[in-house]
């Protein structure tokens, strides 16, 4: 969808311009106008202004020159009420509209229709407030009579008021709307409008889209009807109306961004039409980042360096560029400048994805800078403070620091006793160490909290296994783990361990086997090589064993194998 805001908010600012405008040339009666005429007209007499209030209006201009626009609308409003001054109103009207306050934007609207029943300006702002408030017969009624003053006018002004209704209020007007496009068929924006009440409904709002295109063209509709193509999965049609677009609004930078966008998300590997439009719109940096993004993807690095680096000059984009010319260097086997862009990154949303890298680089030279940054981290961007003890657990395990790596999960598991990752965290790095009590009290913990998390399921299921302990709780446990995720090798293979534990040799087989078809390594390998030996495969066990020499000649497992086996260990 298009944003809500950015259509009300040009239509709002034109409106309170055209009001302005009137309030300074035909309708300058205000203020200082003849009663005799008012009342000629049987209209409500304007009173002069005293002193005092004078000085009331002084201090509305005042507010509004400070955009202090709740106080500027509050006293311009008490203006009109008591002077019937049309200009007061006016202003009441648009500042009331501008920081949503609908309901006194209402009042002064009815007075101001009151003095001036033939006003278009006046007779707009009434359907606009009345449709806001929810008082759809009579927004409806003022539409009417709107329309019935110029045929022709541009009622997409009561577009701001289409957040303030609800669903069945939509519909309620929208059927209104259809009765006046009976009267009226001429004007585009009555259709627009009903395209844009059922916009839930995308194919009939596209439909009255190209109704509207069809009477008058105009770029707020053909946005719209690109929008609609992509909520429709027209993704080629929608290609065809934004360059269309383009095509006739060359020069429109938000159009150039939105087709950007548009490329990026559905043709990412267009970079040529990327680089055409930020040679047209070279300092543009919504397009650029959005290039330098796709050229990322596209693994163009040079291109992509060059373009977030201009982007360091943007501050608002300062932190994406760091990410992502972190990102580069460590592709291009440059840790230290990798390491100098991650360690510049300030705020969220790119500070724990820098962070991340940085740790990720292991380097013991940056220890206490990393150390310091996480710190920094958890304070800035504490919702996230538990992930930030998980990296340093993990900085401190890169760099083979295990006991400071185990007190930061501690430290962190004191201050989120229930935070589901470190409990996890923690349970890993206590498996086949003397703190393995610590892994079986986690893991459970885990289950406490959330009974189907798959992963304690299938990490207790299989330490119970391993130690031949809770065999049909664990092999309960597994299974519930593998209903969720049947193709998981890790599953897998503790699916078939217990079954081994539980003396199901030949079913263990075909599921240890599965396993390791998908992801080869040497704990997998010297699951199926023990089974073997068990089944009396001995030449196939044996020809696993050779196999994990080769490719893991640093594995435990070999010596494990080995004295299975019967054979001497060095």
């Amino acid at each position: 969808m298009l944003p809500k805001r950015f259509i009300s908010s040009l239509q709002l600012l034109a409106v309170s311009v055209f009001f302005t405008s009137c309030a300074t040339t035909s309708d300058s009666r205000s203020l200082t106008e003849n009663t005799t005429e008012s009342t000629a007209r049987s209209e409500p007499p304007v009173e002069q202004l005293s002193g005092e209030n004078l000085f009331q209006l002084l201090l509305a201009e005042i507010a509004t020159n400070r955009q202090e626009l709740g106080a500027a609308a509050a006293l311009y409003s008490q203006l009109g009420k008591d002077y019937n001054d049309v200009q007061a109103l006016q202003r009441s009207v648009v500042l009331n509209q501008a920081i949503e306050n609908y309901e006194e934007a209402y009042i002064s609207a009815s007075k101001w229709n009151t003095l001036r029943p033939n006003d278009e300006t006046a007779v707009s702002a009434l359907s606009l407030s009345a449709l806001a408030t929810g008082r759809l017969d009579e927004s409806s009624a003022a539409l009417s009579k709107w329309l019935s003053i110029n045929p022709e006018a541009e009622t997409t002004l009561l577009l701001a008021a289409f957040s303030e209704i609800d669903a069945d209020q939509r519909m309620s007007f929208n059927n209104n709307l259809e009765a006046l496009q009976q009267h009226y068929p001429e004007n585009a924006s009555l259709f627009y409008l009903s395209a844009r009440l059922i916009y839930s409904d995308s194919e009939d709002a596209l439909a009255l889209t190209d109704t509207a295109l069809d009477i008058e063209p105009t770029l707020e509709a053909s946005l719209y009807r690109f929008q609609l193509l992509q909520d429709l999965n027209q993704i080629d049609e929608a290609k065809q109306q934004i360059e269309m677009i383009r095509s006739d609004y060359p020069q429109n930078r938000q159009v150039a961004i939105l087709q950007a966008r548009f490329i990026y998300q559905y043709y990412p590997a267009d970079i040529s039409a990327l680089a055409k439009l930020h040679t047209q719109f070279p300092t543009d940096p919504i397009i650029a980042r959005t290039y330098a993004r796709a050229a990322f993807d596209q693994q163009q690095y040079d291109t992509a360096n060059a373009l977030y680096s201009r982007l360091l000059s943007h501050s608002e984009f300062n932190d994406e560029a760091h990410y992502f010319l972190g990102r580069i260097d460590v592709a291009n086997a440059q840790p230290e400048s990798a390491a100098s862009h991650f360690s510049q990154i300030e705020q969220a949303p790119y500070l724990i994805s820098g962070i991340a890298e940085w740790v990720s680089l292991g380097n013991i030279e940056d220890q206490a800078d990393i150390l310091a940054a996480i710190e920094r981290a958890k304070q800035i961007d504490a919702p996230r403070e538990p992930t930030y003890w998980r990296f340093q657990s993990n900085y401190f395990q890169l760099t083979e620091q295990p006991e400071f790596a185990w007190q930061a999960l501690e430290d962190g598991v004191q201050r989120f006793p229930d935070n589901i990752p470190l409990l996890y965290d923690q349970a890993m790095m206590a498996a086949g160490t003397e703190r393995a009590m610590v892994m079986e009290q986690n893991l459970l913990h885990i289950l406490d909290l959330d009974p189907s998390n798959v992963n304690a399921l299938n990490a207790l299921g299989y330490t119970w296994a391993d130690l031949s302990k809770n065999l049909d709780v664990a092999h309960d446990y597994i299974n519930r783990a593998l209903s969720e995720d049947n193709e998981n090798p890790a599953f897998q293979d503790s699916k078939g361990w217990v079954l081994y534990r539980l003396g199901e040799l030949e079913e263990a087989l075909v599921w240890l086997q599965k396993a390791y078809a998908q992801f080869q390594n040497d704990e997998i390998a010297a699951h199926v090589a023990e089974v073997l030996w068990k089944l009396n495969r001995t030449q196939e066990a044996r020809g696993l064993l050779t196999d994990i020499e080769q490719d893991y000649p640093g594995s435990h497992y070999i010596d494990y194998l080995k004295r299975l086996f019967g054979e001497a260990t060095e």
